[in-house]
């Protein structure tokens, strides 16, 4: 099946450089990575930029979904810019906050539903 990934919800399969693309599965409570180069050219219009949406497919099936944590650009001959690009999936947005409360006598569903209205943006679910 073929591989394709989109950032910022426009697919971008045909600017990642071929073999460049890792993707790590990680388990327990460590987060999923993705990471791809993108070579710039003089004249592209588009540049990776941190947070946007990253989503990778297989097929109809999607693999990956995160957001770009850090892009490293590496300058190269003729005014061409290598841009190394690492995501992390979207738990990513659940560790900016450390959340300090306390809950007795609630269920993990209450708990969970207290967590996503008080301390989430819009996205997330309990599913």
């Amino acid at each position: 099946m073929a591989i394709t990934i989109n950032i910022g919800g426009v697919d971008r399969s045909s600017i990642i450089q071929h073999g460049s693309v890792v993707k790590k599965d990680a388990i327990n409570q460590l987060t999923d990575t993705l990471e791809f180069r993108i070579r710039y050219y003089p004249g592209q219009t588009f540049r990776p930029d941190a947070n946007l949406e990253v989503t990778m497919f297989d097929g109809a099936t999607k693999v990956f979904g995160g957001k770009i944590i850090s892009v490293n650009a590496e300058v190269e001959a003729q005014g061409t810019v290598e841009y190394i690009v690492r995501c992390k999936d979207y738990s990513y947005d659940l560790e900016r906050l450390l959340v300090n409360e306390e809950y007795a006598n609630q269920t993990v569903n209450a708990i969970i539903t207290a967590l996503r209205t008080n301390w989430t943006t819009g996205g997330f679910t309990q599913t």
